[in-house]
């Protein structure tokens, strides 16, 4: 799958059906792992679970102290779906990043 794709099928699908939280987790669980499985690297899934955890923490902590909130957040202030996108962001970071680097 291109990273290009993967990226914009994400973002299309969470401006989407963000109201619809567990079906938005689902189906970005479903792209993440057809992602990861056809691209076969280790390192991604160890990416993918960084930025998973990280991601959400980062963001729980700030909302916590009232930066920003979420218009349906079911778990201490983010939606049950944003792990799947930190996690996908993390990893198409690391593939764009990796395309750069063997260019320049």
């Amino acid at each position: 799958m291109k990273t290009t794709l993967v990226a914009a099928l994400a973002l299309t699908l969470t401006c989407i059906l963000y109201p619809y939280p567990y079906l938005l987790a689902a189906l970005l669980a479903a792209l993440s792992a057809v992602f990861l499985f056809l691209h076969k690297k280790t390192a991604y899934w160890y990416v993918f679970g960084i930025a998973a955890v990280a991601g959400p923490l980062a963001e729980a902590i700030a909302i916590h102290f009232g930066v920003w909130s979420y218009a349906f957040p079911q778990f201490v202030g983010v939606p049950v779906w944003l792990p799947m996108v930190w996690g996908l962001t993390g990893v198409i970071v690391v593939r764009i990043s990796n395309r750069v680097n063997r260019v320049g």
